[in-house]
């Protein structure tokens, strides 16, 4: 433990590194789908859920995750798709997330 830190300080400051690697992981895996031409659905939505999981895991709540996918997803830059594939991954990735942190079964909602 730092000099000075709390143990729940520093269990705070892990969960938000381990948080955002898993946040890092889903902006890689959009950035690799834009440069291939192809959202792959199935990439996007492992990252998805394991962004929720992790969120679940270090006592994030939901509407703060969905607050801070949705912004992550908006500054990703999509410029070169239109408004209304936009608005399609942007609503699948925040109803995988839903998914992913209640543990409802995919495709349900």
């Amino acid at each position: 433990m730092r000099s000075g830190a709390t143990p729940n300080s520093e269990r705070r400051l892990d969960n938000a590194r381990l948080f955002r690697s898993a946040i890092d992981v889903l902006l890689v895996s959009m950035r690799q789908a834009q440069e291939d031409g192809d959202f792959k659905t199935d990439v996007i939505r492992d990252a998805v859920v394991h962004v929720a999981a992790t969120a679940r895991a270090t006592e994030i709540a939901p509407e703060r995750l969905l607050a801070i996918i949705k912004l992550a997803v908006r500054q990703e830059s999509l410029d070169h798709l239109s408004w209304w594939w936009r608005n399609l991954l942007t609503d699948r990735i925040v109803r995988w997330t839903i998914e992913a942190y209640f543990g409802v079964p995919p495709g349900s909602l």
